[in-house]
């Protein structure tokens, strides 16, 4: 009883910060483009400017759109607070499939430590040198291009395999839909993402006809397929848009391809990685590896290579995308989302080569692992610290931003950044770039209503 009390205790904690993180969120970046397209023409209009303009990723508009549209007018945060939310409940949903799918399990089979390690995972995606828990569960347009569509993936493939209770054509044909739908929004969100998703569907399909250890039956591969569908029309969707052509010319990386393809790959290639080896978990998990090794032989070694084909080439495909783009720290949210559980994977096969029956760790490992995990708690709550010094000092700057404007001084408008020692990287504001300060000042000059009467003219 007192053991279950306190697994209880935990999780609510854990899920208490969830909700104090997403009630700090506030605009960053591309917000302050689509708010301020959205206050000046409307939603439909907002749309056809991002189709026109941006790119074809209207899933990831219409999904970000939706909710920070109720926050326009600056009078609450609410639309920003339920897509920070909604992404931790996407990551943990996803968190907890892939756990009990590793461990052939039921979602209902888990016990109380199992649902606290994914809860606990959900938090550790703080590098080193960058803020990846900000641009996740921050950084929100961000997340809807590469986070979310990793993790409605997983969510959809695990709703595939549950099993179907009714033969009539009607609840057959609503699942098609349903999973072309997904599909399309998979395949629409993240360039990378949705390439990926093309490359594991076949090869779920293909190992399904061979047996069912992934827990597809044969009656999934319809689905599969219809997913696929889905992905693959979504995909192409991204670069019939007049705005793709667009936004090429201006992120222009294709103007010389000959003289810096190579060099381009070799920057995106040393950015990722070093993102990856700059997250302390992979040392964690090593260090773990003999002493949960009884554990980890438990899960299942295909499923394991599954989960660790899918990181790799959702890898390769960053890398790629970013070589014929930029490169940028924010695009690797969905590599640090199935990092964790790539590792765990990864750490699984070991197990089953290398440490059946291994000794017990010695007092110098457990020191390792008690140090490891002091680094990983205290920069975690680095990441909430400056997230929460960020939002305070936002709100403060937007009320003198715009009484600054309204003074017509032209002076520079007040920044609230988070930027990591000793690489600077982080998330820039208004103070930095100019394409943000336009959108931003011409957002400002619809919010009278809410921000004039706090600004008081100086004499």
């Amino acid at each position: 009883m007192k053991s279950k009390l306190q697994s209880q205790s935990i999780i609510l904690v854990l899920v208490f910060l969830h909700f104090w993180q997403a009630s700090r969120v506030r605009p960053v970046g591309d917000d302050y483009t689509m708010l301020r397209i959205y206050t000046d023409q409307g939603f439909w209009s907002t749309l056809n400017e991002f189709w026109m303009n941006f790119g074809g990723n209207l899933s990831a508009a219409v999904m970000r759109l939706s909710l920070i549209s109720f926050s326009s007018d600056a009078s609450n945060w609410l639309g920003f607070i339920l897509y920070s939310l909604i992404t931790s409940a996407l990551i943990l949903i996803s968190y907890l499939i892939l756990f009990a799918w590793l461990n052939s399990k039921k979602l209902y089979q888990l016990n109380p430590k199992e649902v606290i390690l994914c809860l606990a995972a959900t938090f550790i995606f703080e590098g080193l040198f960058t803020p990846g828990s900000s641009s996740i569960y921050l950084f929100g347009a961000a997340s809807g291009v590469h986070v979310w569509p990793i993790c409605i993936l997983i969510i959809t493939l695990a709703l595939i395999t549950v099993k179907e209770k009714s033969k009539l054509i009607g609840v057959r044909l609503f699942r098609f839909g349903s999973f072309v739908t997904l599909g399309f929004v998979i395949g629409n969100s993240g360039m990378a993402e949705g390439a990926a998703s093309l490359c594991l569907i076949p090869v779920l399909i293909f190992m399904t006809y061979r047996s069912y250890e992934l827990g597809f039956d044969k009656s999934s591969i319809r689905y599969l397929q219809s997913l696929f569908l889905g992905i693959l029309f979504g995909f192409i969707t991204i670069f019939i848009a007049p705005g793709f052509k667009s936004r090429l010319s201006r992120d222009s990386q294709l103007v010389d391809l000959s003289g810096n393809l190579l060099e381009q790959f070799r920057s995106s290639l040393v950015s990722f990685s070093g993102e990856l080896l700059t997250h302390p978990i992979w040392l964690l998990l090593l260090l773990a590896l003999p002493k949960m090794s009884l554990v980890l032989s438990c899960m299942s070694k295909v499923r394991a290579k599954v989960l660790t084909y899918s990181f790799l080439i959702l890898f390769v495909l960053t890398v790629l995308g970013s070589t014929f783009g930029y490169a940028a720290w924010h695009q690797s949210g969905g590599l640090l989302v199935l990092f964790t559980p790539g590792l765990l994977a990864v750490s699984a096969l070991l197990s089953h080569k290398n440490y059946r029956g291994s000794m017990k760790t010695s007092r110098l490992l457990s020191t390792g692992l008690l140090l490891v995990a002091t680094l990983i708690f205290c920069l975690t709550l680095r990441g909430l610290y400056f997230q929460e010094k960020r939002s305070t000092e936002w709100e403060s700057n937007l009320v003198k931003n715009y009484c600054l404007q309204l003074r017509g001084t032209g002076e520079k408008f007040l920044g609230a950044e988070i930027r990591y020692w000793p690489l600077g990287l982080g998330i820039e504001d208004v103070n930095r770039w100019k394409w943000m300060s336009d959108d931003y000042a011409a957002w400002l000059k619809t919010l009278g209503p809410v921000l004039k009467p706090k600004c008081i003219e100086s004499p």
